[in-house]
């Protein structure tokens, strides 16, 4: 079976990306793997085997010129099966296989309230049309209604932690809180940053780390230079061992206004890190977090909330710790053999044969 796999780009940096890299590198074990970028990168990006055949941007002037140089190529690769991640990206590739004949497996993955209208419009008229329809959440699958929900399935993303750390012993946790994200409004680093401001005089010993890069560095270090944090908040950008850097931290806090399946809290959980998140849309953290016993949900953009959880779990660590110790069960569930088999088996029942 051949498959032609589409995203936005290759880039080091989205969650999506990371888990089509993924994919592709593992259905190339046993199948034709064609990993098609719209947009050409530059930067660095994720590992693919030199079994994948790699498209790195295609050439193209505007969205429709776009279309028809996807089309183009897609008609050229001949694949069974097509999988697109990404509102845009979907849109795009179903415009583009119209009146082939190549079935399409799309996936939304992430805000699903898209802003643009024609863009929404393209969607509702579109995603019926696909082959098959994946989400990461059951609030993401019950935001749709009629062809598009009954076409539809459920599939999560995986966890992608290394074995020597998902069974690594933490003796004692550093006096640390950690937070991982694009440095960007969906992620809302300034509501942590300012919960923790609250909190300094109290635990003054604390640091809180923030892994990510993106377009509110330059606001956020202004915050923590208002805020005299200079010190205590350090925004440490993308780091190759990330999760190495982050396995003994006290505490992990998520206070994103949406998220798709946040890997970054999902890599918390299954490390073992006592985690807070936010309740945000499409309910990935609710799926996740069972709140008090291996985690802790707040309400959606609720600072005080957040401040509250964060005093709690930094004065009971021996509750804090038992949490934490629950949240490794998520490895099992979420586990990257058993996700992936479910993505290549959902593929395989859409192939026409």
């Amino acid at each position: 079976m051949k498959i032609v796999c589409v995203i936005g780009s290759i880039g080091i940096g989205g969650g999506a990306e990371r888990v089509m890299s993924h994919l592709c590198n593992y259905f190339a074990e046993n199948h034709a793997v064609v990993y098609l970028a719209l947009a050409k990168c530059t930067g660095k990006q994720y590992f693919l085997k030199e079994q994948v055949k790699l498209y790195n941007g295609i050439n193209y002037k505007n969205k429709i010129s776009a279309i028809f140089a996807l089309r183009k190529i897609l008609l050229a690769e001949k694949p069974d099966i097509i999988i697109s991640f990404l509102t845009q990206v979907n849109i795009s590739v179903l415009l583009a296989t119209r009146f082939t004949n190549i079935p399409v497996i799309v996936s939304d993955r992430g805000d699903l309230s898209v802003k643009n209208k024609l863009r929404k419009y393209l969607r509702l008229c579109l995603y019926p049309k696909a082959a098959g329809i994946v989400f990461q959440t059951k609030d993401a699958r019950n935001f749709f209604k009629g062809r598009i929900r009954e076409k539809s399935i459920v599939i999560p993303n995986p966890v992608f932690v290394s074995e020597n750390l998902l069974h690594s012993t933490i003796l004692e946790r550093k006096k640390e809180i950690v937070s991982v994200g694009r440095l960007d409004y969906q992620k809302n680093h300034e509501m942590t940053i300012n919960a923790f401001a609250r909190l300094y005089s109290k635990y003054p010993q604390y640091v809180l780390s923030i892994y990510g890069y993106g377009a509110l560095r330059e606001k956020l270090q202004q915050l923590i230079s208002t805020l005299g944090l200079e010190k205590s908040v350090i925004l440490c950008g993308n780091k190759p061992d990330l999760h190495e850097r982050i396995k003994d931290a006290q505490l992990f806090v998520m206070s994103s206004r949406w998220e798709g399946m946040p890997n970054a809290l999902m890599e918390a959980m299954a490390l073992g890190l006592p985690c807070i998140s936010t309740d945000c849309p499409v309910g990935a953290p609710r799926e996740l977090i069972q709140d008090g016993i291996n985690g802790i949900l707040i309400p959606n953009e609720d600072q005080k909330a957040l401040e509250e959880r964060m005093d709690y779990l930094l004065s009971n660590i021996e509750d804090a710790n038992r949490m934490g110790e629950k949240a490794k069960e998520i490895q099992n569930e979420y586990s990257v053999e058993k996700i992936s088999k479910i993505w290549e088996s959902y593929i395989l029942s859409k192939v026409k044969g």
